[in-house]
Parts: C-alpha cells; structure tokens; sequence
C-alpha cells in the first residue's frame, strides 16, 4: 500500500517535471518584450500607410513635373520674340502679351526697285572709248556756236561745215530696256527697311567696281586731252590759223 502511494507521487512528479520542461522550451522559442525583434503591425493599419504615402509621393513627383514644365515653357523663347529680336536687337519681351504686341511684319515695298546690272563698268577700253566719244561731243557743240556766233555774218568754211557734219553722224544714239525691275527692300509695320539678298549681291558687285575707277579716269582724261587737241588743230587748220 505504501509502494502504491509512493508510485503515484512519482508519477505526478514526473509529469510535472515534463509540463515544466515544455512550458521554458516554448517560453524561450518567442521573443519577450525588450529583445531587438520588431514588433509586429497591425496589416490593416500597415495597408492604410502605404496607401497614403503612395498618394503623397505621386502628388509630389506630379507637383514637381508641373514646376519643371513651367520652368521649361518660361523659359523656351517664342518665335514671335525671336524675329523681334532679330529687327530689333535691343528690344527684348517679359511677358506673352509683350511679346505678341512686339511682333513685327514685313513684306515687298512696291516702290523701291533697282536694275541687274553684272557688266564691267572700269576697264581700260571703255576708258578710251567714253572718252573719246565725249571729246566728238564736245567738239561737235564748240562748232555750232562758233557757225552761229563768230562765222554768221563771215560766211562757214565748208571744211568745218563738214566736220561737224560728221561729228554728228557719228553720234550714235543707244536705246533700249535697261531689264526686269527688282525690288530692293522690305517695308516693315514698324517703320523699318530690310534690303533684299538681290539688292545686297548688286551692291557689293558695284563696290568692287568702284575700286576700278581710279585707273579708269587716269585713263579717260588723258585720252581725252590727246583727242582735244586733234580736234583743235583741225578747226584751225580749217581757218587758216
């Protein structure tokens, strides 16, 4: 009887022995309160968070690209302004109205035109021909005053009758359409002119002739004085001077 009784408290300790070990063994499988484990959160709260912070960076990257949009459009120039700029250099648009108000048109002016002309104007051959033609001129109008002033009541020689005679034959008039008119600048609503390119290529044409014309009038003058003189001793020689 008394093995009995010891046998059951062996059993009972026994079993509260295991209960013991099972009840630490899960104790130390969890972690208690103070150990570096973080610790948990609640799925509904953490799904609310992400959803607001999503929303707050989408409206922050949406709030930057609108600012940099901005940046981009203030600062991209405008067509209008650019062709101001152009006419008007020291002119420059703070804002879109200024710059649409600002905006300047040209177009043809109806009544500035010049004449294509490529031909060599200073060579040393029309020297000589401008020349002498001018000195049979002027010849040919120094003989009719002396037939109308100084030979009227004396009677004309028949050589000098003939010489001016001829002198005028020889005068050879020159007609014909100088070409096709070409408009030469832009007429702009802001008062301005603008030359055309056709008139700025004629006109650098005509300056690099013009450095020709110092050699030309050297040229010219002296064949004008040699012819002169021709002249004259033919008119005296017909006088009998």
């Amino acid at each position: 009887m008394n093995i009995r009784k010891h046998w059951k408290k062996i059993l009972l300790t026994t079993t509260a022995l295991f209960w013991a070990s099972c009840t630490s063994e899960n104790e130390n499988t969890f972690p208690t309160i103070g150990q570096d484990t973080p610790p948990a959160v609640d799925p509904g709260i953490s799904s609310d968070s992400n959803i607001e912070s999503s929303s707050e960076n989408a409206a922050e990257s949406s709030s930057s690209d609108a600012v940099a949009s901005s940046s981009s459009e203030a600062n991209a120039p405008s067509s209008s302004s650019e062709f101001t700029q152009v006419i008007n250099p020291e002119e420059s648009s703070s804002s879109a109205a200024e710059s649409s108000s600002s905006q300047v048109s040209c177009m043809i002016d109806g009544n500035s035109y010049f004449y294509k002309d490529r031909s060599e104007k200073y060579t040393e051959s029309q020297a000589i021909s401008h020349a002498t033609t001018q000195v049979q001129r002027d010849i040919a109008k120094k003989i009719g005053l002396m037939i109308q002033n100084d030979l009227k009541s004396k009677g004309v020689p028949q050589c000098l009758q003939d010489m001016q005679d001829s002198l005028e034959r020889s005068f050879v008039a020159l007609y014909g359409a100088p070409g096709t008119p070409i408009p030469s600048q832009y007429k702009c609503s802001d008062g301005t002119t603008i030359p055309t390119e056709s008139y700025l290529e004629q006109k650098a044409f005509d300056e690099e002739q013009a450095k020709k014309k110092p050699q030309y009038d050297e040229k010219y003058n002296e064949v004008y004085k040699e012819e002169t003189e021709k002249f004259n001793k033919k008119i005296n020689d017909c006088l009998g001077q």
